[in-house]
């Protein structure tokens, strides 16, 4: 097995060809992103995570009060509507939307500032 570093943090090996009376039969690639590239992002994903977080706090608070909200609240909960999207995008490599991780952190930030 021989490991390669390829261009953006990823690096690939392969197992060979196998070959079964001169014919092709399967080819094996594995692809791996670095430590800090996987590091990083879920660093990224933390911070979506604790934004929308400390914005339900801040709306369950003023709930239970009964004050009317506040303005920076609502201010802070409508910007990272807008922010979330801007800081996903600050992920190496980012796929399309859609991805495991959008459903994991992505997609319920967004309901939580919504709602919040």
């Amino acid at each position: 097995m021989t490991d390669y570093d390829a261009v953006e943090d990823l690096s690939y090996s392969d197992t060979g060809v196998r070959l079964y009376n001169s014919t092709l039969v399967g080819f094996q690639v594995t692809l791996r992103r670095s430590v800090l590239s996987v590091f990083f992002s879920v660093l990224v994903q933390l911070i979506m995570w604790v934004l929308p977080t400390l914005v339900a706090v801040i709306a369950i608070r003023n709930l239970l009060s009964g004050k009317p909200p506040e303005g920076p609240a609502v201010a802070l909960s409508m910007s990272l509507l807008f922010a979330l999207p801007n800081v996903r995008a600050t992920q190496p490599g980012v796929p399309a939307i859609g991805c495991t991780a959008d459903a994991v952190s992505f997609l319920p930030s967004l309901m939580i500032c919504s709602f919040g």
